[in-house]
């Protein structure tokens, strides 16, 4: 079902959860949690309601997240070795963040997940940025190591 389509299939154990964590099984990070769940918690009751939050980084990656400053609204996506290049919606000099594999969504992206298809987070979050808040959360400060991508070199 790949990852979206898998948060999709699992809808019935978050009916009475508002906010859903979402976290790459690979993804080994020192990123405190609570302080992310606040973050996502904070913006839902300043009325910014993003749909999800990304958890993003400064940090070398051929995939990237487009970011619209200052607010760090997705609004697009790049592979700079493909040179491919997803624009949402324009915006002026968008910041370029790698994506960690760790997110947190509302329950309301739920209804916006097609059943029964296999689709993951990425396509999904470009399309739904057209219309929806998605957020960008920066945590630089943290530990981060992607354990997939690390033990392919040691195999």
């Amino acid at each position: 079902m790949d990852t979206a389509g898998g948060l999709k299939f699992a809808e019935p154990f978050f009916k009475t959860s508002n906010q859903i964590l979402l976290y790459n099984v690979d993804v080994i990070s020192s990123i405190d949690l609570r302080k992310f769940i606040n973050f996502d918690s904070e913006k839902q009751k300043a009325k910014e309601e993003p749909l999800a939050t990304l958890a993003v980084r400064h940090r070398q990656s051929s995939r990237y997240f487009l970011f619209e400053e200052p607010k760090l609204r997705l609004c697009g996506w790049e592979n700079t070795k493909t040179c491919e290049k997803i624009i949402c919606y324009e915006a002026e000099n968008p910041t370029p963040l790698a994506f960690s594999g760790i997110h947190c969504v509302n329950k309301k992206i739920l209804d916006l997940i097609p059943k029964n298809e296999k689709i993951s987070f990425t396509p999904l979050y470009l399309e739904l940025a057209k219309k929806y808040h998605i957020q960008g959360y920066v945590h630089d400060e943290d530990i981060w190591e992607d354990m997939g991508e690390s033990l392919k070199f040691k195999v």
